[in-house]
């Protein structure tokens, strides 16, 4: 391996960073961390993208920075904290990430990996949402006297998914945690709008709420000359606002330019080597929309109604499952016009994030084609990439399980598969004379 290079996210030399920590691993190359960083800013005060581009949020709303962490794909560097030693790959540019592949499985073999505790405990009252509106609900509640279990992010605890029966599954540093609460409040804030306009999947763009996060930590985006804002600029960060729409990024890899336009329709071209976004934002609702019965109460931001951004023209709409302006036109155009019948044809939303970056964008969209905004569409658990450990721990399940006629079965030459967790027939050696026989004849299906 070869020593990294230190350098701003501007891409200029610098010195190692004081305090430094320790060192993850990405791509192969060791890259220094200080302590408090995530993996994203780790890999962002090495002048890299934690992915391969667009836009970074760092709050964990978009599927822009996962990456491949200790041999688990789909996970939000941003949510992670960086430790000593931890192996990180970033995703294909153009491609799922790699399905291990095991070429001569023993079917009796137990695989190993760490235990996974889990615990089950009953609330009165769980509060998702360490925020503003999260520590006002716990206020009022401890007030009037209730007992209450309050779940925050920041604390290493991840909400990742809400069932009926006022059920909340949540990934905590010492395992699983199944919260059955008597009532759920839900308190997650709002995220950040994205931009969706050619040019989106360039390096070098972040959220204005990224950039401070950034500046906290120290990491320099570069001089204030060549770092720019669209939309309301950050607080207490060095950069040039500038008036007017966005309209499109421009460059290679990496954004050299951002092109904006005024009132009139007139475009300026302002040369730049990142982009600080402050376009709105929107509820902070997957939870919400995970709730099947609605049983819930949401509150804050989470609950506001806010303006959608203007309908995108062009550019790659959602991140996580690629799909473009062009895409959504050509389902429309194929008879999809309602967002259940959209997401489904053209993927949108169906990524990582499930809409928490192109919903806003996807619903406005078909708002102005329609005259009437959709209602979001229903999320599915799980909230956060889990593991398939994760989501079984401490329960069984035989992966292997065998009808009473599974040893007629081999007798008679079948090859076997899973169909529905069970092994059953897939032919006995001919399929074109099995295929003859059910279209002419008659056959038996092994169901049990």
């Amino acid at each position: 391996m070869t020593e990294p290079r230190h350098a701003s996210a501007s891409g200029a030399e610098a010195p190692p960073p004081a305090g430094e920590a320790g060192r993850v691993v990405v791509d192969g190359a060791p890259l220094p961390y200080i302590a408090g960083d995530s993996v994203a800013v780790a890999v962002l005060r090495s002048s890299e993208h934690p992915a391969r581009g667009g836009t970074l949020c760092l709050a964990g709303d978009c599927g822009n920075c996962v990456a491949e962490v200790d041999g688990v794909a789909y996970v939000r560097t941003c949510q992670t904290p960086a430790v000593p030693g931890l192996v990180v790959r970033r995703h294909p540019g153009v491609a799922m990430p790699p399905l291990p592949v095991v070429t001569a499985p023993d079917l009796g073999a137990t695989l190993a990996g760490r235990e996974i505790a889990v615990r089950r405990i009953e609330v009165d009252l769980a509060i998702v949402g360490g925020g503003t509106s999260g520590r006002e609900a716990r206020i009022a509640a401890e007030r009037a006297g209730r007992a209450v279990l309050a779940l925050d992010a920041e604390a290493g605890d991840e909400v990742v998914a809400i069932y009926a029966g006022q059920v909340l599954i949540v990934r905590t540093p010492a395992g699983m945690l199944h919260v059955h609460a008597r009532e759920i409040v839900v308190a997650t804030g709002a995220a950040e709008i994205h931009p969706v306009c050619p040019g989106n999947r360039l390096t070098g763009l972040f959220t204005a709420r990224a950039a401070e996060r950034l500046q906290a930590a120290g990491v320099d985006l570069g001089t204030i000359e060549a770092v720019v804002a669209v939309g309301t600029p950050p607080t207490g960060v060095p950069c040039t606002p500038l008036p007017g729409r966005l309209v499109r990024f421009e460059g290679e890899g990496r954004v050299r330019a951002v092109v904006t336009a005024d009132a009139a329709g007139t475009e300026t071209t302002t040369s730049c080597d990142a982009v600080i976004l402050g376009l709105g934002r929107a509820p902070r609702d997957l939870l919400a929309r995970m709730d099947p019965g609605r049983s819930a109460t949401v509150v804050g931001p989470a609950a506001e109604v806010a303006p959608l951004p203007p309908p995108p023209t062009d550019g790659l709409v959602c991140p996580c499952s690629g799909t473009t302006v062009a895409d959504l036109q050509g389902v429309w155009d194929r008879g999809f016009n309602e967002l259940e019948l959209i997401k489904r044809a053209s993927l949108a939303g169906v990524g990582t994030c499930q809409g928490g970056a192109c919903l806003p964008h996807v619903r406005s969209w078909i708002a102005v084609r329609t005259g009437a905004t959709p209602e979001p569409f229903t999320a599915r658990p799980a909230s956060r990439q889990i593991t398939l450990a994760e989501a079984a721990a401490d329960t069984y399940v035989d992966a292997f399980r065998h009808t009473p006629l599974h040893d007629e079965h081999l007798a008679l030459g079948a090859r076997m598969d899973r169909f529905g967790t069970w092994w059953r027939p897939w032919h006995y050696g001919d399929h074109l004379a099995e295929y003859w026989a059910v279209r002419e004849a008659v056959s038996i299906g092994d169901v049990s």
